[in-house]
């Protein structure tokens, strides 16, 4: 008999995921790979911005969202990814809406492939996180957040006081940290806010046991 985790239907919400054109967002692959052998299906969201071909033409577009379009959707063992598409224009009026913009359209995609999640993991608060909320409320089930931010961009998000963000991170089951110095802000919000580091993949790396001076010394930065 199958224990109740392995008849789990997980869904995650990322802002990216891995292809062989897209290498970034490695650590949310990670992380779905080692929960594929404990659950029945999961389905990945990976809700991307499509900005106006006007934005586009002029060059006003991120270079990792540039990278990030066009991606095809494709499956693993029982991991489905998707790529989400939505029409958003890169100014601050829009940034907390980003949610509101691929709401429906995420319910479209879950429905027309027969897919009601036992449990929501979102990576990022914006939009993932706040689109866990509604969506957790749309199947009366949990959601939990792993908060992937810089430093920087995480107290921009605690001074902005955003209602819909700050809702995502009271009412989910847990919070998810990579560090430990931000969890007494973030119990805060909730009481159930833990450190998980991230981790990295040895092998995507030669390692070379060579003696090095300190002008030699390298900062490897995972992400």
């Amino acid at each position: 008999m199958k224990s109740a985790e392995h008849n789990t239907n997980l869904l995650i919400v990322s802002s990216g995921y891995p292809t062989k054109d897209y290498p970034l967002h490695t650590f949310v692959k990670g992380q779905v790979d080692a929960l594929s052998s404990k659950t029945k299906r999961i389905v990945v969201l990976a809700v991307i911005p499509s900005p106006p071909r006007f934005i586009k033409m002029v060059g006003g577009i991120q270079p990792e969202v540039q990278m990030k379009q066009g991606l095809n959707s494709y499956r693993y063992q029982n991991v489905e990814v998707y790529f989400v598409y939505y029409n958003h224009l890169p100014f601050d009026y829009f940034r907390y809406r980003r949610h509101k913009a691929v709401y429906s359209k995420i319910l479209e995609l879950l429905e027309s492939i027969d897919f009601k999640p036992h449990f929501i993991h979102a990576h990022f608060s914006n939009p993932g996180g706040m689109l866990a909320k509604k969506l957790a409320s749309q199947y009366h089930v949990n959601y939990g957040i792993t908060i992937h931010e810089s430093e920087n961009w995480l107290h921009q998000e605690i001074l902005d006081e955003n209602p819909d963000l700050v809702a995502s991170w009271r009412n989910a089951h847990f919070l998810v940290r990579v560090n430990q110095k931000d969890l007494k802000v973030l119990k805060e919000y909730n009481r159930n806010a833990l450190s998980i580091p991230n981790g990295f993949d040895p092998q995507h790396f030669n390692y070379k046991p060579e003696k090095m001076s300190n002008a030699q010394r390298i900062i490897l930065n995972v992400g």
